[in-house]
C-alpha cells in the first residue's frame, strides 16, 4: 500500500518539490523512488530542521508550525504513513488538521499550502 503510494507520487506533485515524510522509517523509500524530487524526513537527507524544531513542527502549536513552514522552499507535500500514525497517535491527526495542509492524492500525501510557505 504505501510502495504504491511512492510510485504514484510523480503524477501528483511537481518537479522538484519537497516531499517531507513525518517519520524516518519511509524517508529511505521515497529517497530512492524519487530521485528528481527533494526528500527530507526527521533528521534525513533534505530537512534542514533539527531534532528541537522537528519536534515543535509535529507536536506543537500551528504558529510554531507556520514559521517553520515558512522556512522551505516549495512547493512542499507532506507524506503521512501509517507508520507516522502509529507512533504519534491522536497527535498525528490533530497535526493533519492544520489550516496549512490539504489531503491529496495519492492516499498519505498532503499539500502544504503555498499561503504558509511566504
Amino acid at each position: 500500500e504505501i510502495f504504491a503510494a511512492v510510485r504514484s507520487l510523480p503524477v501528483s506533485i511537481p518537479d522538484r518539490a519537497l516531499v517531507l515524510t513525518l517519520e524516518p522509517t519511509t524517508t529511505p523509500m521515497l529517497r530512492g523512488w524519487l530521485p528528481i524530487y527533494r526528500i527530507g524526513g526527521p533528521g534525513l537527507f533534505d530537512s534542514s530542521w533539527s531534532e528541537e524544531q522537528w519536534e515543535l513542527f509535529l507536536l506543537g502549536k500551528s504558529a510554531e508550525r507556520l514559521s517553520l513552514l515558512q522556512s522551505l522552499p516549495g512547493p512542499v507535500f507532506l507524506f503521512a504513513s501509517p507508520e507516522f500514525f502509529s507512533l504519534y497517535g491522536e497527535d498525528a491527526t490533530r497535526f493533519l488538521t492544520d489550516s496549512c495542509f490539504t489531503k491529496a492524492e495519492p492516499e498519505f500525501l498532503y499539500r502544504v499550502k503555498e499561503e504558509c510557505l511566504l
